[in-house]
């Protein structure tokens, strides 16, 4: 998709700090570099507390090598099989988003039977604003990965495929989450609860009050 922003001149190619002006090129450089840092996020979670600047975070350290504008969002309007939020308007709809997920305390009430529904809720919520020029897919995986264990899930996204999960976003395009549902429900597991409480700490800030929830929890059945 090309445009005059983020794009060089009468092409499709993103503007990138190797300089390259061959699509599949960069394609390749992309996957290596984001691949490498996808693995090390994993392993060493992007502090956060699942909000504007969270998201912000996790693009920033996935594309910071590729790309100037890693970790900001679009100032344009870019459309698959129809639109995504127009750019004036990723703020205000993110904001939201998160805004309910922060009332629902990051998902820790909720149970195995209702969880993979709520996770399929955000990531077609986030995926319909889309708010970088490139990424977003990557992005919300880890995003998402990161909110389930601190909800007590690991959330394994190798056990699907690129397709499928395209193909579930052009279905929840429709309102309909139900494949992202599915496939949740299939690569979906309970974690225990050290090692939830343990990520939760790793992960979201020590003033956070979900955390002190968790921690106060913690506590409470220590006393039992």
């Amino acid at each position: 998709m090309s445009d005059n922003v983020y794009c060089y001149p009468g092409s499709n190619v993103l503007v990138n700090r190797f300089d390259i002006r061959d699509v599949e090129e960069l394609n390749q450089i992309e996957m290596q570099r984001t691949q490498f840092n996808y693995a090390l996020m994993q392993k060493n979670p992007v502090k956060g507390d699942f909000d504007v600047a969270h998201i912000k975070a996790i693009h920033y350290h996935l594309f910071y090598e590729l790309y100037e504008w890693a970790g900001k969002f679009r100032t344009v309007n870019v459309a698959k099989v129809t639109d995504f939020c127009r750019h004036h308007l990723i703020e205000y709809n993110i904001v939201s988003i998160f805004n309910k997920l922060s009332k629902e305390n990051y998902l820790i009430d909720v149970n195995q039977e209702s969880i993979c529904s709520r996770l399929a809720f955000y990531i077609t919520e986030i995926n319909a604003t889309h708010p970088f020029r490139e990424g977003n897919g990557r992005t919300q995986r880890m995003f998402i990965s990161y909110l389930a264990r601190v909800a007590g899930y690991d959330v394994d996204f190798s056990a699907t495929t690129e397709d499928e999960m395209t193909a579930a976003s052009i279905y929840s395009w429709s309102n309909d989450e139900s494949k992202f549902a599915k496939i949740f429900e299939r690569i979906i597991t309970s974690i225990s609860w050290d090692e939830q409480l343990k990520y939760a700490k790793r992960v979201l800030s020590s003033k956070n009050r979900v955390l002190q929830m968790l921690i106060e929890k913690d506590k409470n059945t220590a006393m039992i």
